[in-house]
């Protein structure tokens, strides 16, 4: 979704609420709760079009596994709840089907070490009440013909779903501006402006804006803001790698992990193959070995597959935290964080938009924010 820097609001004249600065998946759903409620909000995004960076990269799996009872845990049962009528609102709204669907999905085993893992994760999630089921090799084979029958089985989760994240994140764009959002792109925010310890605003490479509250959802480069304001915020980019290959419409039925490598069909037949992970810094692009690595693995699950090209490879950056949680939650006065959701802000974008939106707009939050505090690592 591309916009026209034409439009640019003076900082004179708007009187924002909330300015979000990043428009990958989590700050459009920041910014589109919040426009629902009312807000006046402005999307600064540095690219041509929002959503281009991990979100647009992302295979779009959905999958909830966490049972805990801490904000991590109430941002995947909220978010996994919630997506079948997210989708709904924004085909609505928009006309744009973002292609959720909910078809299940296979957890495999190749190896006895990841069988035993599964197995006791299987124990796990029976007592927690997630649904799942054991699966041995002969009844995944009768369920997912083209998998190899060297698998040694594993689990299979029937509320798995997937998403298409390019038409989910313009879905997402059109449907914050329909309830009005404002986008602005070519937008890079350079610095936050304080005074004393409250945030004001930003100065970005189209003008100076203020707002009352500011929201930094700018992904692995939400570090570097916060670092030239003399702020905290350990967040670094992971590289992922992701594979289309060329497969036969309808190979497979469901998407299916196994070994540490994830496929998924769409319903036109595109097949994905993800994802590496690489501590490379921002260095992009793709490699000969990370498609190597990740078509190896593809094969192993399913060796026909060796007989179909790769047609197409890209790969972005993950945001990720110095520890498994996300950072959520006022980080100083006027200033909110949203950032370092790493390989799962697809899946946990729904309730962290609830969350932010409640925070800023409420002073409450459905759950403490402790264990993603984004001073916590500090």
């Amino acid at each position: 979704t591309k916009r026209r820097p034409a439009t640019i609001p003076s900082m004179r004249t708007t009187n924002l609420d909330v300015l979000i600065v990043g428009g990958g998946v989590i700050g459009l759903m920041c910014g589109w709760e919040l426009a629902g409620r009312g807000a006046s909000v402005l999307l600064l995004e540095r690219n041509a079009e929002v959503g281009r960076e991990a979100s647009w990269a992302a295979a779009g799996f959905l999958r909830h596994r966490v049972t805990t009872d801490d904000a991590y845990g109430w941002l995947s049962r909220w978010s996994h709840e919630r997506y079948p009528t997210l989708h709904a609102e924004l085909l609505d709204a928009t006309g744009i089907d973002s292609g959720y669907r909910q078809r299940g999905g296979f957890e495999l085993a190749f190896e006895a070490e990841t069988r035993a893992t599964l197995r006791k994760f299987h124990s796990l999630h029976v007592r927690r009440n997630v649904p799942v089921e054991w699966v041995e090799p002969e009844e995944v084979v009768r369920r997912e013909p083209n998998v190899s029958p060297n698998t040694l089985g594993g689990t299979f989760h029937s509320d798995d779903a997937q998403i298409r994240p390019p038409r989910y994140l313009r879905a997402l764009a059109s449907a914050f501006e329909k309830r009005g959002g404002r986008i602005v792109t070519n937008a890079e925010v350079a610095s936050l402006r304080f005074d004393g310890d409250r945030c004001l605003g930003v100065e970005s490479s189209v003008g100076s804006f203020s707002a009352g509250t500011i929201l930094l959802t700018a992904g692995c480069w939400s570090g570097g803001l916060a670092e030239r304001a003399g702020l905290y915020l350990p967040v670094r980019p992971v590289r992922g790698q992701v594979i289309r290959m060329d497969a036969p419409p309808e190979a497979f039925q469901h998407t299916i992990s196994a070994e540490g490598i994830y496929l998924a069909q769409r319903d036109d037949g595109a097949f994905l193959v993800g994802a590496t992970v690489e501590e490379v810094g921002y260095e992009r692009g793709t490699t000969d070995e990370g498609i190597a690595e990740l078509r190896d693995g593809a094969e192993r699950v399913s060796p026909m597959l060796a007989r179909y090209p790769v047609t197409q490879a890209w790969s972005g950056f993950r945001p990720a935290p110095a520890k498994r949680y996300p950072y959520i939650g006022e980080f100083r006065s006027g200033l909110w964080v949203a950032t370092a959701h790493f390989r799962v802000g697809l899946m946990l974008a729904p309730a962290t938009g609830k969350l932010v939106a409640d925070g800023i707009l409420t002073g409450q939050t459905p759950v403490p924010l402790d264990d993603v505090n984004p001073e916590r690592d500090g």
